[in-house]
């Protein structure tokens, strides 16, 4: 006995759309309108529809938008604007002097919460990295975020602690 093969097709019927005398060809056009944005829809099916030719063979929907509304600046409202900066000349982190006097003396205290920040910090041979700064006076642990490019465009992050021991 011969096995029977069975092949189902699925086919959509969808209505001519147009906006404002224009036709849609992606209906996710029609996500970005909102009821504001409409004056009138127009319903077209049956005999009806003929005068839109054999486009409107499936009925056909005729959205009018208010004349205030501009298709063309429209966005989806998920959607964000973003302007990047493009280069940026590193700036430099504000480091206190301990080695001036007055600064060392002052009995206030230096309750910094970003303590080191370097835009410009280099590995060695070896992969490894190696910088000192002066920590604030509250005698806290620090968290570390390393971030960076390599050579051939790969984003790195790591996030470790360092644990401050007290003298």
């Amino acid at each position: 006995m011969r096995e029977k093969t069975f092949l189902f097709v699925a086919v959509r019927v969808q209505p001519y759309i147009s906006i404002d005398n224009m036709e849609v060809l992606e209906t996710s056009e029609l996500t970005y309108l909102t009821s504001n944005d409409i004056e009138n829809i127009s319903v077209f099916k049956g005999p009806s529809a003929a005068i839109f030719g054999s486009k409107g063979g499936n009925g056909a929907i005729i959205i009018t938008l208010r004349k205030s509304i501009n298709r063309e600046s429209s966005k989806q409202s998920s959607m964000a604007c973003v302007y990047p900066l493009g280069y940026q000349k590193p700036s430099e982190f504000y480091v206190p002097k301990y080695d001036v006097d007055s600064v060392y003396k002052d009995s206030k205290p230096d309750l910094r919460t970003t303590i080191y920040w370097n835009p410009s910090l280099f590995t060695d041979k070896m992969g490894n990295i190696t910088t000192k700064f002066p920590t604030a006076d509250k005698e806290n642990d620090y968290t570390v975020i390393l971030e960076g490019v390599s050579e051939t465009g790969d984003i790195y992050r790591y996030t470790g602690y360092i644990r401050r021991k007290n003298k």
